[in-house]
């Protein structure tokens, strides 16, 4: 157990969420930390947002609120917002079918696909064939309409018939050739640095420059723990099994710290970013698709997002073997199932995290990290690490579920507004 005396902690809570803050230091004296940060609002209003540990393995460089770092599959839910831009804006609709923008695309049985159908993980390119297998280097070659045709060669897993099996990697690249070619050339990362980031003051990246010192001395190093590594190698994919397909059609997700890997734009699986950008996007969110002036999604495109498609509510994800309940839009935006106070794709049986009138959306990523909202409550979750756990780790989960706590708190001494 280490001495909080000696991790660096940063950051501020509102009156009313310390229980949140002295969670937050308990992890890092519990030892289950190595760098993290926790970002969290209620009403557009940031009542959390703290930072602590260390960005490298060796302990030697802090990391800060400013620190970025992988968030692994939270990157879906943040092109899930892309998309949704584009849909509120009328460039993309989520029913029509992909080839309608990409006529390509239709080869290989895939010509009844639609946006939506990719968006929940059901369009029947969870992996690339060995012909079609694309790389970090492709992307970063320029080859624009080589990786595309790569892309649209591969044929549907599945006959056509409509099945979920989790796009771990390839959603992200398939829903960028869409992104780019409804834009006039411009992909996710892109608009990201040009319109997302400058107007919320945030930096999320989809596409990192590992050849400025000065972003590289913001990155902290991704660090599996000793029990990811022995879960992986405890259970490896069996050869020739739909997990081995999804797994090796995009890089290892050890291999996070690669530059060439993060430089490249692998939207679903090596986002970079950190607990404070992701949380004031969540916030965006929880306002209805609105913040500080900027509005990226119109409040009704991103209310029919959220909702749940009844057709896909429940269905069992061949990869993950789990029911999800699939949101009409946005890339892997998943809503919690009624009464659980903690954003999380696969409820717990914990009862403490029970409780009324809490919904989220939103996604996690590898190792633990999460990005969330709940738009009834208009409140916002971010959490991110870079010690990473293996299955659904409990970190982010249990600072939810403390911020629920104290929101509840505060409500309940000011009910006639509902609002903090």
């Amino acid at each position: 157990m280490a001495t909080l005396s000696s991790i660096p902690l940063s950051g501020f809570v509102a009156p009313g969420f310390e229980p949140v803050r002295d969670l937050f230091a308990k992890h890092f004296a519990d030892g289950r930390e190595l760098g993290a940060g926790y970002f969290a609002s209620v009403d557009g209003v940031v009542v959390v947002d703290l930072a602590g540990g260390w960005a490298n393995r060796a302990r030697t460089k802090p990391f800060s609120g400013d620190t970025v770092t992988v968030v692994y599959s939270c990157g879906k839910a943040v092109q899930g917002m892309t998309v949704a831009h584009l849909v509120s804006r009328g460039l993309l609709e989520y029913d029509a079918p992909v080839a309608k923008y990409w006529p390509e695309f239709a080869a290989g049985g895939k010509e009844h696909v639609t946006v939506r159908d990719l968006c929940q993980h059901a369009a029947g390119v969870p992996y690339l064939d060995d012909a079609n297998l694309v790389s970090p280097r492709d992307h970063l070659s320029g080859d624009v309409a080589g990786v595309a045709a790569k892309l649209a060669r591969q044929s549907h897993s599945h006959g056509g018939k409509k099945t979920k099996v989790y796009h771990a990697t390839t959603q992200g690249w398939y829903l960028n050739e869409i992104i780019r070619r409804v834009t006039g050339g411009l992909t996710h990362g892109q608009l990201l640095r040009q319109l997302v980031n400058p107007a919320l003051g945030i930096d999320v990246f989809a596409g990192f420059d590992v050849t400025d010192p000065r972003m590289e001395e913001r990155y902290a190093e991704i660090v599996p723990s000793e029990k990811f590594m022995k879960a992986l190698a405890a259970s490896p994919p069996k050869k020739g099994s739909l997990k081995l397909l999804v797994a090796r059609s995009g890089p290892p997700r050890t291999e996070a710290n690669d530059p060439e890997i993060r430089k490249s734009e692998i939207p679903s699986a090596f986002t970079v970013t950190n607990a404070r950008s992701l949380g004031k996007l969540a916030t965006l969110a929880s306002m209805g698709g609105s913040l500080d002036g900027f509005t990226f999604i119109d409040e009704k495109t991103l209310r029919d997002s959220c909702a749940v498609d009844p057709e896909m509510d429940g269905v069992v994800d061949l990869f993950t073997d789990l029911p999800t309940r699939t949101c009409r839009g946005g890339a892997s935006w998943s809503n919690s199932l009624p009464g659980y106070k903690v954003p999380t794709v696969v409820p717990r049986d914990r009862p403490e995290w029970k409780g009324d009138g809490w919904s989220w959306t939103g996604w996690m990523g590898t190792g633990g990290s999460h990005f969330q909202w709940d738009l009834t409550n208009r409140v916002a979750s971010a959490y991110v690490m870079n010690l990473i756990e293996p299955g659904w780790d409990e970190r982010g989960m249990e600072l939810a579920a403390s911020l629920v706590e104290c929101v509840e708190k505060a409500r309940a001494k000011n009910v006639t507004k509902g609002r903090l």
